[in-house]
């Protein structure tokens, strides 16, 4: 529920309460909440990306929420706030052949930006993968830029090894000048974007009640005797 700041304001609250749970339900956000959840209850940090999906609708464009991991998002590890950092860059895995059908005329060199085996491993054993092909890392690598009056404005690079396949940097990719990226932090940690998951807080209790388990057991089978 959004609130307005003013009672006033309760009605257009209200209107665009109604909005955002209609574009959660045309994007199916049941799905895209259970991996953000899973992502923040085990790695301590969850990452959503909120973006115009130029590719929705036959290409009439609507707004997109989706779960990004953790792993696979870099920023500037001494911020609090990922809109202080200078940097983030995403990394995806994508087939060789989807990079040449989506950027004809790029040379690349497939030795030069397929991912390491442990990547490999995990990507060819991912649901929809089918194929025996190295993945591709591709890296979107955004950044941000002031002007003399401190408006901020947001670009996009996009590439994999050496090549450059996009780059947004004619105009400010977003109005507001802000990435559009959501980082939230399970247990925060003071002065870092990432926080701390439920196995990192209770890892070590459940580690002592286990061996507690094993005592009584043992115990218990020695008094049996």
């Amino acid at each position: 529920t959004i609130l307005g700041e003013t009672v006033e304001d309760a009605p257009q609250g209200e209107i665009i309460t109604d909005t955002v749970e209609f574009v959660y339900n045309r994007r199916r956000y049941r799905r895209t909440w259970r991996d953000w959840a899973l992502s923040l209850l085990i790695h301590g940090t969850a990452i959503h990306e909120v973006f115009w999906d130029k590719t929705l609708y036959n290409g009439l464009g609507d707004i997109n929420v989706q779960y990004w991991s953790a792993r696979n998002f870099l920023w500037n590890p001494i911020v609090e706030n990922i809109q202080d950092s200078e940097m983030v860059f995403k990394v995806t895995f994508k087939p060789a052949e989807w990079v040449e059908a989506r950027y004809p005329g790029k040379k690349i060199e497939r030795d030069s930006f397929t991912a390491d085996s442990m990547h490999e491993e995990y990507y060819n054993r991912s649901p929809g993968n089918e194929h025996d092909g190295k993945p591709v890392m591709i890296t979107d690598m955004w950044w941000r830029e002031f002007d003399d009056d401190g408006k901020a404005s947001v670009y996009m690079a996009k590439f994999a090894g050496g090549t450059l396949l996009e780059r947004r940097t004619n105009e400010s990719v977003y109005g507001h000048g802000m990435y559009p990226f959501v980082a939230t932090a399970c247990f925060p940690i003071e002065g870092q974007v990432h926080g701390m998951g439920f196995p990192d807080v209770f890892g070590d209790m459940q580690s002592t009640i286990d061996q507690l388990d094993q005592i009584m057991i043992a115990n218990a089978e020695l008094s049996s005797k």
